[in-house]
This record gives C-alpha cells, sequence and structure tokens, in this order.
C-alpha cells in the first residue's frame, strides 16, 4: 500500500512539472516569436519611412531643377523681349526730341 501510494505520488509530481515546464516553455516562445515580430515590423516601418522620405527628397529636388530650368527658359526670352522693346522705344523718342528742338530753333530764330 504505502509503496503505491509513493508511486502515485511520485508520478503526480512528475506529472505537474512537466507540465510546469511545458508551459514556461511555450511562454517563453511565444515571447520570443511576438518581439521578433514586433522588432521586423518596426525595421520595415522605419525602412519604409525613410525610402518615404528618400524619394520625397529627390522628388523635391528634381522639381526645384526643372523650376530653375523653367526660369532660365523664361528669363531668357523676357529679357530677349524687354531689349527689343526698349531699343525700339528709345529710337522713337530720339526722333521725336529731334524734331521738337528744330521746331524750337526755328521759332527763337524767327
Amino acid at each position: 500500500m504505502v509503496l503505491v501510494v509513493v508511486v502515485v505520488v511520485v508520478a503526480a509530481v512528475v506529472v505537474v512539472v512537466v507540465v510546469v515546464v511545458v508551459v514556461v516553455v511555450v511562454v517563453v516562445v511565444v515571447v520570443v516569436v511576438v518581439v521578433i515580430v514586433v522588432v521586423v515590423v518596426v525595421v520595415v516601418v522605419v525602412f519604409v519611412v525613410v525610402v518615404v522620405d528618400v524619394v520625397a527628397v529627390v522628388v523635391a529636388v528634381e522639381e526645384e531643377e526643372e523650376e530653375k530650368k523653367r526660369r532660365r527658359r523664361r528669363r531668357k526670352k523676357r529679357r530677349r523681349r524687354r531689349r527689343r522693346r526698349r531699343r525700339r522705344r528709345r529710337k522713337r523718342r530720339r526722333r521725336r526730341r529731334r524734331r521738337r528742338r528744330r521746331r524750337r530753333r526755328r521759332r527763337n530764330l524767327a
């Protein structure tokens, strides 16, 4: 009888120890998997954010270069047009001034 009781108690203790060890191992594995998943997600998010920022910077730089090119083209066209207009206006003004001076001289002499 005593041997049966001792064997049953020892078997119960062994079963409890095995169950506890299995539960601890499962908990540790779950925690490790969760940590790995969190790290992977964080790395992916950081990578995506960095890539988006780099792409945004590249796009901004390209747009600025295009704007500079457009401005240069516009400025060149505007300068050419303005110079032509100014030259024409100056010539007309000079002709008018000369005519007026001649008329004044004639009146003064007469």
